[in-house]
């Protein structure tokens, strides 16, 4: 059967056509090849998209909105291919003969790493809810001097500073806001940017050694692309849970980042704030070269503050929108809250916002509560809060590495009970 005519192409059948092309292009490890490839899309779109691309984009129809928007995204993925095959031609001016080829195969099957990498990342973006988060500059700040947690991550990495601490109580958003980051990094990422990479540290094995790599492993690269990312690439490490982790050193000292012949890499790492002692510092900073003392102006910090009134209100509309099921409008969940006195004090967390929503409804109901039972409800609320909380730690140490003494503590635990006593 042959392949349709490219000058017949419908501009759904265009999108399927060169999503199939980068796809190949995306997974291919030869260089010559992967050019094809884009010239094609780029034949593709010039075939159909004269004229029509003007027509969509004054379109109002949502189904035409969408077109433009995978077309945008497609040429994205083009130029990142461009992009990486124009820095493997350079890389290899120097080179010639047989090392030549042997460097192009492998810079070839980087970049196709990388490019799959990305394509994994952008394709996981369901990731829950979301409100942007407020910081403030440390744990003694006032409360009052708040600023963007999003804003503050560009000016670090345009900084000199080596090391951004995120601390926030249980529950306060930091591992959404550093998938978020993530996201935000690996969409604006170009050829010659550090790679963004996302670490949970409580699953790497002896995260104070070779973090980078055994993260990359996890990703399925080889040992000869780990090396070559390591000679030819910068990084931007967003490390999480490091409370969740076993007595931990300073992991940029441990890891030797930034010392010579090793991954060069800025790092974002969050931590609870209850986990850290008044002198915490020394457990993050960065060293100076020559001394290996901390440098205080390599570092910085971002404390998560409580929700505000408006982000909890954001927080609800998207749970409503994003239920589905909900209880109610976000109008109704905001009376329930309200009816129930103190509790909006206590929700002021993604988390207990979260288990709040879920609880209402069962401890509450669709009538008008007067002020006893109101307060009832809100001892009801405090135990599902309780209830639930120990679910997640239950869960949080099945998943974490325990030693042989601690899994038997912990299976004790569960034989004896303990969990299902509230």
């Amino acid at each position: 059967m042959n392949a349709p005519s490219i000058d017949i192409l419908t501009p759904q059948d265009a999108l399927f056509m060169a999503d199939s092309l980068l796809a190949d292009a995306r997974c291919s490890e030869d260089a010559y090849l992967q050019l094809q490839l884009c010239s094609l899309v780029d034949r593709v779109f010039l075939r159909v998209g004269r004229g029509l691309m003007d027509q969509l984009r004054s379109s109002t129809s949502a189904e035409d909105q969408e077109i433009i928007h995978r077309v945008d995204d497609i040429y994205a993925e083009r130029d990142d291919v461009l992009a990486l095959l124009g820095a493997l031609a350079l890389s290899c001016q120097s080179t010639d003969g047989k090392n030549a080829k042997a460097s192009q195969q492998c810079l070839a099957s980087l970049n196709s790493a990388l490019l799959r990498l990305k394509s994994q990342v952008l394709g996981e973006q369901d990731l829950g809810l979301y409100v942007p988060l407020m910081a403030k500059a440390r744990l003694q700040a006032r409360d009052e001097a708040l600023f963007s947690l999003m804003d503050k991550a560009p000016e670090f990495l345009e900084s000199d500073g080596q090391v951004m601490l995120l601390l926030g109580d249980s529950g306060a958003g930091k591992t959404t806001f550093n998938h978020q980051l993530e996201l935000q990094l690996w969409r604006s990422y170009k050829v010659d940017m550090p790679i963004p990479l996302y670490i949970n540290l409580p699953t790497i094995d002896e995260p104070e050694h070779d973090i980078v790599a055994k993260q990359l492993h996890r990703h399925n690269l080889s040992a000869d692309q780990i090396r070559e990312l390591r000679n030819r690439h910068r990084f931007t490490l967003i490390c999480d849970g490091y409370d969740e982790c076993q007595q931990l050193p300073n992991l940029y000292l441990s890891n030797q980042l930034n010392m010579p012949g090793q991954w060069r890499a800025k790092v974002f790492i969050s931590c609870r704030s209850e986990y850290i002692g008044s002198d915490y510092r020394g457990r993050f900073q960065p060293p100076v070269s020559d001394t290996l003392q901390p440098a205080v102006s390599l570092f910085q910090e971002a404390v998560i503050a409580p929700f505000s009134t408006d982000q909890i209100l954001l927080y609800i509309d998207q749970y409503v929108i994003s239920s589905s099921n909900p209880q109610g409008t976000p109008q109704e969940y905001v009376d329930k809250l309200n009816g129930i006195p103190g509790l909006m004090e206590l929700v002021q967390n993604p988390f207990l916002l979260t288990l709040a929503l879920e609880s209402l409804p069962k401890v509450v109901g669709n009538n008008e509560q007067d002020l006893d039972k109101a307060q009832i409800s809100r001892v009801t609320l405090y135990d599902k809060f309780i209830e639930q909380w120990l679910e997640i730690g239950k869960q949080r140490l099945q998943e974490s590495p325990l030693t042989p003494q601690e899994h038997t503590l912990f299976y004790r635990l569960l034989d004896d009970g303990v969990y299902e006593q509230r």
